[in-house]
């Protein structure tokens, strides 16, 4: 029987400016390549992607309510909160594929990712480091110069590239029970 119990994981703060820089050969390659559909675009969050943001965040949040969602979306949860300035939205052919959630809340030049939540068909290919890639120039746009983040111990790509960039992990076996 499996486990109820969550998984492991880590809190982990770091740069913007060197997850960027070491995401950009990554970026550049696949813009070389031609491997980033042409339609393929970055936005904020607006109500008009609430049902499909709604519908990506039960595919991997099921315990979190769809009415829970709409109200992070909109900012009225009483709960969490996700920001339009700092938060991410990539669409391929107007079509929303993925998100970067970011909470409203933020402590001086320091953000919360949330999550980044993409479509099950476009992951590990153009689509992660794309959305990584424009949610990262966005937050330093808005002045954010570094971000915490939640690592489940078997994340290992995410583990393996807060350790190049120099993260430092605030939290280590954490749970959120």
């Amino acid at each position: 029987m499996p486990s109820l119990q969550p998984e492991p994981s880590k809190i982990i703060v770091v740069n913007v400016g060197s997850m960027l820089e070491n995401l950009q050969p990554t970026y550049d390659r696949l813009l070389k390549r031609r491997k980033i559909p042409e339609n393929a675009r970055e936005s904020v969050i607006s109500s008009q992607y609430f049902p499909a943001l709604i519908n990506l965040h039960q595919d991997l949040f099921p315990e979190v309510k769809p009415f829970e969602v709409a109200e992070r979306l909109r900012g009225t949860s009483r709960i969490v909160n996700y920001c339009h300035k700092t938060s991410t939205v990539l669409l391929l052919a107007d079509q929303v594929v993925g998100a970067t959630l970011v909470l409203s809340k933020r402590h001086s030049t320091m953000a919360y990712v949330y999550a980044v939540i993409i479509d099950s068909r476009h992951r590990r290919r153009w689509a992660t480091a794309y959305l990584k890639y424009h949610s990262l120039r966005r937050l330093l746009a808005a002045g954010v110069d570094e971000i915490a983040f939640q690592a489940f111990d078997g994340s290992r790509d995410t583990l393996n590239h807060a350790r190049k960039v120099g993260a430092r992990i605030i939290a280590d076996n954490y749970s959120w029970s």
